[in-house]
């Protein structure tokens, strides 16, 4: 199960305020149901192993101007599944994501809130080495990051380069044009190493595509690591 917590969010259309006065836990491993500690999965599709599921609150306005508030669970980014269950639920809205592990169980995270209405998500185990290979020079490569995919975030991600002959990584966002790295000139990198056999760490934050990619090239043959720490959900979709 997961808690929602209490607080204050609106639709995407501005049609609704949602407020819960406490937590609301919910199961995702029930079909959705109406009220706290019961189901929240919708029925159209399959609870699934390494799989990213959106957490929504949803709204409904009863003839009487009386609003309830509850939530769920859906793949898609609209609710679209979940409001087939909750069919007396006209507004919903996307208030975070959680990923299920190999038993369909929700890996741990902590979140915690920014200004603004976003929220910085770190991994409650061990962050995910999600790149371990030859650095790509000639072009960017693609590289996939355990972050929420259907909407951009930023990721922040432990990154580490050894090897080769030394020169610099940079690492991009895809909706930037592929540029090659610079030790002396624009667009420079984010990491370098003077020679074969050092090596330099550092964390960054760069924005993901909506499937969960960033893109990284370097100027010279090396190994690099990249380690999702986390990410900061803007909460925008």
């Amino acid at each position: 199960s997961r808690p929602t917590r209490a607080g204050s969010w609106t639709d995407p259309t501005h049609g609704a305020a949602m407020t819960l006065a406490s937590s609301l836990p919910q199961r995702i491993d029930a079909n959705w149901a109406e009220g706290a500690n019961l189901g929240g999965f919708p029925s159209a599709i399959s609870l699934s192993p390494d799989t990213w599921y959106n957490v929504f609150l949803i709204l409904k306005i009863d003839s009487a101007g009386m609003y309830t508030v509850d939530a769920g669970f859906d793949t898609s980014i609209s609710a679209a599944n979940l409001l087939s269950d909750a069919t007396s639920y006209s507004y919903y809205r996307r208030i975070g994501s959680v990923l299920t592990d190999s038993s369909s169980n929700i890996l741990a995270f902590d979140m915690t809130e920014q200004a603004g209405g976003s929220v910085e998500v770190v991994w409650g185990t061990l962050p995910v080495l999600d790149k371990n290979g030859a650095v790509a020079t000639a072009s960017r490569e693609t590289v996939g990051l355990t972050v929420p995919t259907g909407y951009k975030v930023t990721a922040i991600i432990n990154a580490r380069i050894t090897g080769g002959s030394g020169g610099t990584i940079y690492l991009t966002n895809l909706s930037q044009n592929d540029m090659a790295a610079s030790s002396t000139a624009a667009p420079l990198g984010q990491l370098g190493w003077p020679s074969s056999g050092d090596v330099d760490c550092c964390q960054v934050r760069i924005g993901t595509s909506t499937s969960g990619q960033i893109g990284a090239r370097g100027t010279s043959a090396g190994t690099l690591r990249i380690a999702t720490y986390g990410w900061i959900d803007h909460r925008r979709a």
